[in-house]
């Protein structure tokens, strides 16, 4: 399929295979009041914090948060005009996610509610993206809810303003490197309490410091090591 891309023109511009970028104003959708709506903040959006209209977008943000791999992500960047059976429409991508190894674009779809919107077409996004240097995901919420890695991260995001200190973090990496493989086991070696170690440990894997395992429920038995090259999400 053909594909061009540009931030400039018009609607009347685009033809069969063809994306206009632009970004977003920050205009809420049009039926947002009659959804469930929010602020999720945190060090990792652009702006400190990133509006969301769709509990699944929320949810999503758990995982980037908690993945060390992402550097930074934005919501509702772009709109994507296009269009479908002759007639212009548009599509707002849900996020841009600048990881370690490479730049996202995602969307997210509900597979519980019926769509209400027409979503891009994946291999016209996926070309057109590519052309920009950015890989386009489209996930859905099988994705974003695979357990036990959610719950983990809904857990962590308790302890995102867990005070941490140079010294702390100093004496982790050390007892890492030293062989302390579980968070139980580093907890020990710095001498802390638990909940203070939790704080530590759980404070570091959010600032991309550390590397926990998602597979199994956390606890003092998760594994844990040190984020060392780049990571894909």
């Amino acid at each position: 399929m053909p594909s061009s891309i540009s931030f400039t023109g018009s609607d009347r511009d685009l033809g069969p295979g063809a994306i206009r970028l632009s970004e977003t104003d920050g205009t809420p959708p049009k039926n947002y009041r009659t959804r469930q709506s929010g602020i999720f903040a945190t060090r990792k959006a652009v702006e400190g914090q990133a509006r969301w209209y769709r509990e699944i977008d929320r949810d999503f943000m758990y995982l980037l948060q908690a993945d060390p791999a992402v550097i930074r992500f934005k919501s509702r960047a772009h709109v994507a005009h296009y269009v479908v059976n002759g007639e212009p429409t548009s599509h707002v991508v849900g996020f841009i996610v600048q990881a370690e190894a490479a730049t996202y674009a995602v969307d997210i779809i509900d597979t519980r509610q019926r769509p209400k919107v027409r979503y891009c077409d994946i291999e016209l996004l996926t070309t057109a993206y590519g052309q920009l240097g950015i890989d386009y995901r489209c996930l859905d919420d099988r994705f974003v809810h695979l357990e036990p890695r959610f719950k983990n991260a809904v857990e962590l995001n308790r302890w995102k303003n867990a005070p941490l200190n140079l010294a702390s973090e100093l004496s982790i990496i050390e007892a890492i490197s030293n062989g302390a493989n579980t968070v139980g086991k580093v907890i020990q070696a710095i001498g802390a309490t638990e909940v203070a170690g939790l704080a530590h440990v759980y404070g570091l894997v959010l600032k991309g410091k550390l590397r926990l395992s998602m597979g199994q429920p956390l606890s003092v038995n998760t594994s844990v090591r040190l984020v060392t090259g780049k990571k894909t999400l």
